[in-house]
């Protein structure tokens, strides 16, 4: 009876303790052209995720451009971004995050346990990248600054907890295959990096289908000083450089438009 009892204990205090499982995981990649997508899973075994916020170091060969929501389990929620500071481009960090109005209004929508597709990375390869590359260091657990990636849960009503999680490699819910289904969604036109700049500058956009893009370079009196682009691009992610030694510092416009009728100007300041 008394080594009864002690094996028990000792089973109690040697035993392996049961771990929940909150992670993000990150799928294969596909490549299209130059564009690399990358989706993004949430695997939890609780229910209520009200909110995520999503940290991973990307490849330096790799530059982030946008999050395609298309077929996310996420799609109703209310808030969902991407960070866009600077300084996470210059750490090669991608901050995705999301949150659901129903923790305010102790109503649904939320997550419960399961594995859902949470959302798409898109980049463009800023030089060709193998596969293995790819797979091996397309996303990496971080932190940044004030960032780092965590579930947070509703308990009760007004009750919250936050919990921190992993990043791992694995199958997520969705058509990878399928390049159609990951493509952008709408025609973007982002920000460009850095800005202000001196003298180069990137200007991303994004193509849900082949059209004509022309891209120009307009002065503060809105004359096109240079042409960047006049002509067809395939779907996907873009990138451009502006190479601006021979300009004055000031502030310059971009403007992108399509032959579907799609138009956009952005404003950017060169300072040397």
């Amino acid at each position: 009876m008394f080594r009864t009892i002690v094996f028990s204990i000792l089973l109690a205090l040697f035993a392996t303790p049961a771990f929940s499982t909150n992670q993000f995981v990150v799928g294969d990649a596909v490549v299209s052209h130059d564009s690399v997508f990358i989706p993004i899973g949430v695997e939890t075994d609780r229910d209520s995720l009200m909110t995520f916020e999503f940290v991973a170091k990307y490849h330096p060969l790799l530059e982030f451009l946008d999050v395609d929501w298309a077929g996310s389990a996420f799609s109703a929620w209310h808030m969902k971004d991407k960070g866009t500071n600077p300084y996470f481009a210059a750490h090669s960090t991608a901050v995705v995050y999301a949150f659901s109005l129903g923790a305010q209004m102790d109503a649904q929508p939320y997550i419960n346990a399961g594995k859902v597709l949470a959302f798409t990375l898109v980049f463009k390869m800023i030089l060709p990248v193998d596969d293995y590359t790819l797979h091996s260091a397309g996303c990496q657990y971080a932190t940044l600054i004030s960032h780092t990636p965590v579930f947070i849960f509703r308990t009760i009503p007004g009750r919250f907890e936050v919990v921190p999680v992993d990043i791992v490699s694995g199958s997520v819910p969705t058509d990878v295959e399928d390049i159609d289904g990951i493509l952008p969604t709408k025609f973007s036109l982002s920000e460009n990096y850095p800005n202000p700049f001196n003298p180069s500058t990137i200007i991303a956009f994004t193509l849900p289908k082949q059209s004509h893009v022309k891209l120009v370079i307009l002065n503060s009196l809105g004359q096109t000083v240079a042409t960047l682009c006049d002509e067809v691009r395939s779907p996907g992610a873009h990138t451009i450089q502006w190479n601006a030694p021979d300009y004055a510092s000031g502030v310059y416009f971009y403007k992108m438009t399509t032959n579907t009728g799609y138009t956009e100007t952005r404003k950017m300041m060169l300072l040397k």
